[in-house]
């Protein structure tokens, strides 16, 4: 069996094949080569800003993202409040 984490960074959750469901830092066990689809849902008032994955398919912010397990992954899902944003359109003169 190979061990796929997700850490969640904000408000929102990681679900996929397979009985996916997570909106904290949880793993999973799966057997080699299976193939698993993501999707990241951010929270009401939340946004899906990227992945970030050792290892595997799920970059920037792709969504759904497809992963197959040929190895142990680490998968982290990141997640803004809009209202956190400061410089949306670069700094002001």
């Amino acid at each position: 069996m190979l061990l796929i984490s997700f850490q969640i960074v904000g408000a929102g959750t990681v679900s996929g094949t397979s009985g996916i469901n997570c909106n904290s830092d949880c793993h999973y066990d799966f057997s080699l080569g299976t193939n698993l689809t993501l999707v990241a849902t951010a929270d009401i008032g939340a946004t899906f800003v990227g992945w970030q994955m050792d290892f595997g398919q799920c970059q920037d912010n792709i969504n759904p993202c497809e992963v197959t397990m040929d190895r142990y992954k680490t998968l982290t899902a990141y997640f803004i409040d809009p209202s956190d944003i400061i410089f949306v359109h670069g700094f002001d003169d």
